[in-house]
């Protein structure tokens, strides 16, 4: 044991980068245990334990880059429109509504430049082909959804039809939605149709985004597989808020769908700085509205030139004493404008515009 220890310290002093030296021996009494400790060498039994300890101190480094990490810059140009999310929200609030509109959805992300197929909405079959026309014109099949705060899951009463190429073909469809509601679910209230063009899907591929409460918690980002068999394939992972773009890239590799994000084929790889972007600024609005109870962008089509949702959904409800006070006195610090190289972090600005930067771990 004194030979071994002294081997080690003679190598730590003739070397600049100190590597971590594990000692396994069976049978080794108390004396040779201090010697090792005394030289800081950890000694095990066996080989098994001395691979746990060397993954621990793995484990351990890997913690201190994460709590010392800072996010990564992001455009400085981007600036989530907050007014015009949290006028939404009120809007929705004081009309009564959990489900806010196709419409208000869509301008919801976009006030956190969120890319969102267009669409528009028509009260009866009658408007829906005439809003159809222009792009049934163009050469551009359609895509009609039902819309009813009372169905969430409009494909469960065939509410959704696709590729439809005439003003005809609109408002037959259109009829048979409704036909289809009466029976299934009487009580709907059916406020209208939305009106889409359909993207081709080609290369895309089709994911699921979103944010969801999580009991204990609080709202936690959903990334996954997406499509209509969302539930079946489950194919998901969640993370905490705040996000940076590294803790939204570590995300998104926690699913078996990043695999078919990469390249393969004559296919490219998907955008995956565009992926992750989505996400963090998913957790940035969930720090912004706490309001926002459950969203999700379902599908969310991915290729190598980025990122387009086509459908989502938003519920919404009151915020509660106490996590609004909570949220005042904690809610953290936007991540998608961190604060300029060499300002320090808390100084200036008045409530909200301090930083939190973590202080380092102490040595094992």
């Amino acid at each position: 044991a004194e030979a071994v220890a002294g081997a080690v310290a003679e190598a730590r002093r003739g070397g600049d980068r100190k590597k971590p030296v594990f000692a396994v021996s069976v049978g080794e009494d108390a004396e040779a245990a201090a010697v090792y400790a005394k030289a800081g060498i950890p000694l095990f039994a066996t080989d098994s334990d001395a691979v746990d300890g060397f993954l621990h101190v793995v484990r351990y480094r890997e913690a201190q880059e994460n709590l010392m990490r800072t996010p990564a810059s992001l455009p400085q140009e981007f600036k989530p429109d907050l007014e015009t999310a949290k006028r939404l929200v009120r809007q929705a609030l004081a009309a009564g509504q959990s489900w806010l509109d196709p419409l208000a959805v869509k301008a919801l992300l976009g006030a956190y430049a969120i890319p969102m197929q267009p669409c528009l909405l028509a009260p009866d079959g009658d408007a829906a082909a005439e809003a159809a026309w222009p792009m049934i014109a163009r050469g551009e099949p359609v895509a009609l959804k039902l819309v009813s705060p009372d169905i969430v899951h409009k494909s469960d009463v065939g509410g959704v039809r696709l590729g439809l190429t005439s003003e005809a073909d609109v408002r037959e469809a259109a009829a048979r939605m409704i036909a289809r509601v009466r029976k299934l679910r009487p009580e709907a209230r059916i406020t209208g149709f939305a009106v889409q063009a359909m993207v081709p899907r080609g290369n895309r591929r089709e994911l699921i985004v979103g944010l969801a409460e999580d009991p204990t918690f609080g709202p936690v980002v959903v990334f996954g597989t997406g499509g209509t068999a969302v539930e079946v394939i489950d194919d998901r992972s969640l993370g905490l808020p705040p996000l940076d773009l590294r803790l939204a890239a570590d995300q998104i590799l926690r699913t078996r769908v990043s695999r078919r994000l990469e390249a393969y084929r004559d296919v490219p790889a998907a955008d995956l700085d565009a992926i992750a972007l989505v996400l963090v600024k998913l957790a940035q609005l969930a720090a912004d509205l706490p309001e926002i109870r459950e969203l999700d962008i379902n599908p969310l089509l991915a290729d190598a030139d980025g990122v387009l949702g086509l459908d989502g959904r938003i519920r919404v409800a009151p915020e509660p004493p106490r996590h609004r006070a909570q949220s005042e006195m904690a809610r953290p610090e936007p991540l998608l404008s961190p604060p300029p190289c060499g300002e320090e972090a808390g100084g200036g600005g008045g409530a909200g515009s301090s930083a939190a930067v973590p202080s380092e771990p102490p040595p094992p």
